[in-house]
């Protein structure tokens, strides 16, 4: 297997849009939530955290917001994180980590993908 089988394909809004495919057929048959705006998240969770695989299609920006501790590793584009200390862009071979109850606010740019830990089972439900 390639390490990067990801295509790009354009969609009818000039933008770009990423087919799915950047995971293994093991993290695609995952429990998915399809954001509106183009965000779609593979689940695996546990009783303690939740560990999913997210791919934005198109730019999109999250309101400022805070959760338990997240850590992840961008796998391809990138995502812009702000905080109280500033923003910073992340793309992909880097890694961030939020500590619990970091307010922040994000921007992913079409053709981002992430792997990341979250310390909160319930956090998508």
């Amino acid at each position: 297997m390639q390490a990067d089988q990801r295509t790009l394909r354009p969609n009818n809004k000039g933008t770009t849009s990423v087919s799915n495919n950047i995971f293994p057929a093991e993290i695609m048959n995952l429990p998915t939530i399809e954001v509106p705006g183009g965000v779609t998240i593979h689940l695996s969770k546990a009783e303690s955290h939740v560990v999913y695989y997210l791919t934005a299609a198109q730019d999109l920006d999250y309101p400022a917001h805070a959760h338990a501790a997240q850590f992840a590793v961008v796998l391809d584009g990138r995502i812009d994180v702000t905080t109280n200390s500033g923003t910073q862009s992340y793309s992909r071979g880097d890694r961030y980590y939020l500590p619990t109850g970091t307010e922040h606010c994000v921007k992913l740019h079409a053709g981002f993908a992430e792997m990341a830990y979250l310390d909160d089972p319930k956090y998508f439900g």
